[in-house]
């Protein structure tokens, strides 16, 4: 904030023009958030905070840790979102980890959710979204642990899905999902890169909440598209 819009509210203030020192506030607040400059976090770190949500938020405490398949790659989970690694990386045994068991294979997991995915082009408000997801949270109105977002032609928590992509990323070799209809009320997304194989579920959204969920993204990518020029 600048000195100029500081006199401003010290003005707005000894006037007692509250509504209008707030709209002030919220537009330099705004503007901060939209003009900050994000820094990627290394693998390592990014997915000790991913099992950090985990063992916060996960319904299955027994998700909590990195995972080891049959084949033995590495993968995570929380209930609602998968990530294979293509490759094992060495950093992540420094994190917490779970005992091979045959009884949980992502591959089926896989072949259960994804048999009916279409494959889906990311529009240019989904790569907005997605390289500034935290910036989407923070400006969201909504205080819950549900920050509802439209993405890859669906509907889904921003919050939990931060964590997920500063794991993978958001460069993609493909993409596929299970669109909304009036038999499946949530979506579901399929990635793959070099990095990893994931799938994640979207969220049930109410009909009546789906046009203003996507209005916000839609301004979203609008403002951060300028901010960015």
């Amino acid at each position: 904030m600048n000195t100029t819009t500081i006199e401003k509210c010290i003005d707005l203030c000894e006037k007692r023009e509250l509504e209008e020192l707030l709209n002030t506030l919220r537009y330099e607040r705004e503007v901060s958030i939209l003009s900050s400059k994000g820094k990627k976090p290394t693998l390592l770190n990014a997915t000790k905070k991913y099992l950090e949500w985990i063992r916060k938020n996960a319904v299955n405490q027994r998700l909590y840790g990195v995972q080891h398949a049959p084949d033995d790659k590495q993968f995570i989970l929380d209930g609602f979102s998968m990530i294979v690694f293509n490759e094992k990386h060495d950093e992540l045994d420094a994190l917490p980890q779970t005992e091979k068991t045959n009884s949980l294979n992502p591959e089926s997991l896989f072949m259960s959710n994804t048999r009916k995915m279409v494959y889906y082009d990311l529009s240019k408000e989904d790569k907005i979204i997605l390289a500034n997801i935290g910036k989407y949270i923070k400006l969201s109105s909504c205080k819950s642990a549900t920050v509802p977002v439209y993405l890859f032609g669906g509907f889904y928590n921003a919050k939990s899905l931060a964590p997920i992509i500063d794991i993978i990323g958001t460069e993609f070799t493909a993409v596929r999902i299970n669109p909304i209809t009036d038999d499946r009320q949530y979506s579901s997304v399929e990635i793959k890169n070099d990095l990893c194989h994931a799938l994640i579920l979207g969220m049930r959204t109410p009909p009546e909440q789906r046009e203003e969920i996507k209005a916000q993204a839609q301004k979203f990518a609008g403002l951060q598209g300028v901010s960015t020029l």
